[in-house]
């Protein structure tokens, strides 16, 4: 019989199922679960700050992971600043996007055997076609402090590893309040 225990992160973000071995249940930036049975191992990036938040949950394993990415946030990857202190980015491929910078291409996207493409909560002309091509699609909320916080756990719960996420953000909570004082 499998035990299924529900983790409510302290920080009050969202709320975690996990069963067996590994599964956990997310909700991404429109409020939809997802579920995943093992660490995501194939991402596509269409949100700009994709590779960011990865590289802070998973360190250099992240360029592994991330199979292709929009060019528009890609291009500060691999090269300038970004580029220099991330270098595992450099050859990071960015195909992902059409014309607009969040207009997916879905055709190229799909040779990529992603097991997950990380877009934008706020348009659903930008989701929709990914969707119907089969891909799963998780969105990722912008831009609030909270909706911060969110998009770290959330890749966090993508990798398998809530610890690191976990610590970030409550040091972010943490200096916030003591700025405010």
């Amino acid at each position: 019989m499998k035990i299924i225990k529900t983790l409510s992160v302290v920080l009050g973000l969202s709320s975690v199922a996990f069963a067996g071995d590994y599964s956990i249940t997310v909700k991404d930036g429109l409020g939809r679960d997802f579920t995943f049975n093992k660490p995501v191992e194939r991402i596509v990036g269409i949100a700009s700050q994709v590779p960011g938040y990865l590289y802070a949950m998973q360190g250099d394993s992240a360029s592994k992971v991330l199979v292709n990415m929009a060019e528009h946030g890609g291009k500060k990857f691999v090269s300038g600043w970004y580029a220099e202190i991330l270098p595992e980015f450099k050859n990071l491929k960015m195909t992902a996007n059409t014309g607009h910078r969040f207009n997916p291409n879905v055709e190229e996207i799909l040779t990529d055997n992603p097991e997950l493409v990380i877009q934008w909560h706020y348009n659903q002309k930008f989701i929709e076609p990914l969707e119907r091509a089969g891909l799963k699609v998780f969105t990722w909320a912008c831009c609030s402090v909270e909706q911060n916080y969110d998009t770290y756990m959330q890749a966090a719960y993508m990798s398998g590893d809530i610890g690191r996420a976990t610590t970030m953000v409550a040091n972010h909570r943490s200096e916030n309040e003591a700025l405010k004082k």
